[in-house]
């Protein structure tokens, strides 16, 4: 490879990183203990993998029904997007 690929390759898992510390800051800051344990688990950023909403829901309430985990992903979102407008800001 060359050395921009390298470069270019490097900079992109630099970004990466930045997100990701960006968006699990913004996740600490911003969420409920709950909605936290429901996004991390959803999207698997605890490094387990993702889990579907019913799952999800079963795990933190012990309800099979997605319809807990899925209205607490649904507050959780919007409150992400600004926590992480604010901080990349």
């Amino acid at each position: 490879t060359s050395m921009l690929t390298d470069l270019v390759d490097e900079q992109e898992q630099n970004d990466s990183t930045v997100l990701l510390g960006v968006l699990h800051e913004a996740i600490e800051s911003a969420l409920t203990p709950t909605e936290r344990k429901v996004m991390i688990l959803h999207y698997g950023l605890d490094g387990q993998g993702e889990h579907p909403l019913r799952e999800v829901s079963r795990i933190v309430s012990g309800n099979s029904t997605s319809n807990i985990a899925t209205g607490m992903y649904r507050r959780a979102i919007p409150k992400l997007r600004r926590q992480m407008d604010q901080l990349i800001s």
